[in-house]
Formats: C-alpha cells, structure tokens, sequence
C-alpha cells in the first residue's frame, strides 16, 4: 500500500502518534475510514433526500466520532452541529442546509484519507 507522509509533519500527527508513527498502520486505519465513513455518507445522503432525520443524526454521530479519532475535528465539528440542530424542526430547510454544508468538509476529508491510504473511488481507472 503506497502512502504519502511529510516527515517532517506527517498529514495525521495526532493517529500517527497513537500507532507508533507506523506508516503503514495509518494506511490501514485510514483505509478502513474511508470505507466506513463513504458508507455512512451515502446512507446520509439518502436519509436526507428521504427526511429521515433520526437516521441523518444517528450517521452524523457516527461518522464525528470517526472523524475525531483520525484527527480531523473542523468535519466533526460539522458533523456535531447536524447532530445537535434543533430537534423539533424536522421540516428541515435549515437542517438540509446544515448537513450539505457538513457534506462538502467531510468529502474533503475523505479524499485526504484516500490520498494518504492509496484507495481509489469505485469506478475509476486512473
């Protein structure tokens, strides 16, 4: 597995540090990541589209946790703020708003994790 890393700042310091700086074990957790956290977006996505919001809530906790473990807090922070919107305004306008703004920083998050672990998207050639 290829992985690109700085050494003189490694792009994940914080899950670096907690797996001995092993190159390779970073790969590992941030392939894993990748795979979970498309998985859950792709869920929320349909939830939204759907209006359930419960399930868009329940993914977004989920998905911050995941997001605070390999060290990428401004998407959980996103993500806490889809968790946390006003739970009786399930209509949703604002919190459509809210999970697409979240959407965009974590697919930003998942394509630094797939640079780093080498994961290619479904479907591509390249």
């Amino acid at each position: 597995m290829e992985s690109t890393r700085h050494e003189e700042r490694p792009v994940y310091p914080s899950l670096a540090a907690l797996l001995g700086n092993d190159v390779c074990r970073v790969g590992v957790v941030l392939c894993v990541f990748h795979h979970m956290v498309s998985n859950d977006l792709r869920q929320m996505e349909h939830a939204v589209v759907a209006g359930e919001w419960m399930h868009v809530r329940e993914l977004a906790h989920r998905t911050a946790w995941g997001c605070r473990f390999i060290g990428e807090d401004q998407a959980a922070d996103a993500l806490d703020a889809i968790e946390h919107s006003g739970h009786d305004a399930f209509e949703g306008d604002a919190f459509v708003q809210t999970f697409w703004s979240a959407h965009g920083t974590l697919r930003a998050v998942l394509d630094r994790a797939a640079t780093y672990a080498g994961v290619r998207a479904r479907g591509r050639t390249d």
